[in-house]
């Protein structure tokens, strides 16, 4: 191995080292420790690099996930207020369908039993199995579903209570019923009689009341007006439809009081009694109508005072 020297310039002056050969060796051999020393901080510097960038990493996954829980919290909160809220409009509804069941039913004069209003309907079914939030807000939202279709059936069912309670008092306010004079007596009955004027048997179609001219005539029932005016020998003449297929008519009036299209209520003056047309003397020829039909009037007439 050949000599090291070592040449530098001091005050103008070069200057040699010779290491000589042995020297040469441990000079080498410092070297290349401080280049391994070199390698193995370098090596080491990297894999500490290394190591912090995938601790960064792993710390960034992990926000990201804190991030997400946060969220979904926050969805999961959301859900419950709206739930609440839901709920709360929903029992509130409740109370007031069960409050207005309830007088329906009194009003209708139902047995209480085919609508039990003031307990809830039986249900069943097995335990839910147990599990994390989200599927239990899932469930719950299910059951405020259930719930929702519920009051629905609910709302239903009132409905047809009101709208049975609504045609059978309909039905009531538009049959006949009662007597279509406030004072007075009968003087002829539905059927076969002999005309007072010609003598033959003839079919009345109606009932004949005998009273004061001038005393008040009244519907027997709640209707429209559909004629009011002289009709041949019916004379001053008032028909009231009342619907659902009944229709009752005046005759032989004084004067009439309603028009056509009027709308008039059970007990209303309609006209004053009289004998314009076809009569004998002061009278009511009264006719109820049944589908188009003539039907007797005895039928719809209550036994009270005439």
């Amino acid at each position: 191995m050949p000599n090291v020297q070592l040449v530098w310039q001091q005050g103008g002056s070069l200057k040699v080292l010779d290491f000589g050969r042995r020297n040469t060796r441990v000079v080498l051999a410092m070297a290349l420790a401080v280049a391994a020393g070199l390698l193995l901080a370098f090596g080491a510097g990297t894999a500490q690099l290394d190591s912090g960038r995938v601790e960064v990493a792993r710390l960034a996954e992990a926000q990201q996930r804190f991030m997400d829980a946060e969220a979904r919290l926050a969805e999961q909160e959301d859900r419950v207020r709206a739930y609440a809220a839901r709920l709360s409009r929903m029992q509130a509804h409740i109370i007031r369908l069960d409050a207005l069941g309830r007088q329906l039913t009194d009003m209708a004069g139902l047995d209480p039993s085919d609508f039990s209003f003031d307990r809830p309907p039986p249900q069943g079914g097995r335990a839910p199995l147990k599990s994390d939030l989200t599927p239990a807000l899932d469930s719950l939202g299910n059951s405020l579903g259930s719930l929702s279709r519920t009051i629905q059936a609910r709302d239903t069912e009132i409905s047809q209570l009101a709208q049975l309670l609504l045609n059978r008092q309909l039905a009531q306010q538009v049959r006949p019923d009662g007597h279509p004079v406030l004072s007075g007596y009968i003087s002829s009955f539905f059927g076969r009689r002999t005309d007072p004027f010609t003598g033959h048997a003839m079919v009345h179609k109606g009932i004949d009341y005998a009273g004061r001219e001038g005393s008040a005539i009244v519907a027997v029932a709640d209707g429209v007006v559909a004629v009011s005016r002289y009709f041949g020998g019916f004379g001053n003449f008032v028909e009231i439809n009342h619907g659902q297929g009944y229709v009752t008519r005046y005759a032989h009036n004084q004067k009439n009081v309603v028009r056509v299209g009027d709308r008039v209520e059970r007990g209303q003056t309609i006209a004053l009694l009289g004998s314009t047309g076809r009569a004998t003397g002061p009278n009511l020829h009264f006719e109820v109508l049944r589908d188009g039909k003539v039907v007797d009037p005895m039928a719809f007439i209550s036994d009270g005072p005439r």
